[in-house]
């Protein structure tokens, strides 16, 4: 219900990036209504963690943290049998409170008691800062290059002129893109 659809996986990074982003557009949402500016940000977490059944897949994590400037990714596969359900919700727990505390911008002195055999995975992305600039409503349009920059225009190279049909003051078009994931009716 909160991301609008079902993940094809409820327990994985890309859910808690989904997860992540829609707390943060709501977020955002609420601090427009209320005119208020601060740096805001969305942090989820999806677990399956140790319970009173074996489990036959592994114990795992994921954690995001999502703003407009950066997206933070922490996957966390526990050492499967070490901990019962309360060390592995401990774990979890220092790994929310260091991103949360990142998120608003203090110190992440939590220590992690991770053992040997646990596999962290930590991956932070950071925003073109037109992109950004473009999600503020500072600038109309950003374009998107084949190489995976972003551009404030066009080169000329990309609009040849044809000799009669086109004048250098007519309007240029673009094409935007979009993705199909996940696939639904529209597409």
């Amino acid at each position: 219900e909160w991301l609008g659809r079902t993940p094809e996986s409820f327990c994985s990074s890309e859910t808690a990036r989904a997860m992540a982003a829609v707390a943060c557009h709501q977020a955002r949402r609420l601090a427009a209504a209320d005119n208020r500016s601060e740096t805001l940000f969305g942090l989820s977490c999806t677990a399956s963690l140790a319970s009173d059944r074996p489990k036959r897949g592994a114990h795992r994590a994921h954690l995001v943290l999502h703003s407009l400037s950066c997206t933070r990714g922490v996957s966390l596969v526990f050492d499967k049998g070490a901990r019962d359900r309360r060390g592995e919700e401990e774990l979890l727990s220092e790994l929310i409170l260091n991103l949360l505390a990142q998120g608003c911008g203090a110190r992440n002195d939590i220590s992690v008691s991770l053992r040997p055999a646990d596999e962290l995975t930590d991956e932070r992305v950071d925003a073109d800062p037109l992109l950004i600039e473009l999600i503020e409503s500072r600038r109309p349009v950003v374009w998107s290059m084949t190489n995976g920059s972003f551009q404030e225009a066009l080169p000329d190279a990309l609009w040849p002129e044809s000799s009669a049909t086109q004048s250098s003051n007519a309007p240029r078009r673009g094409v935007l893109c979009g993705s199909f994931h996940p696939l639904h009716a529209g597409h």
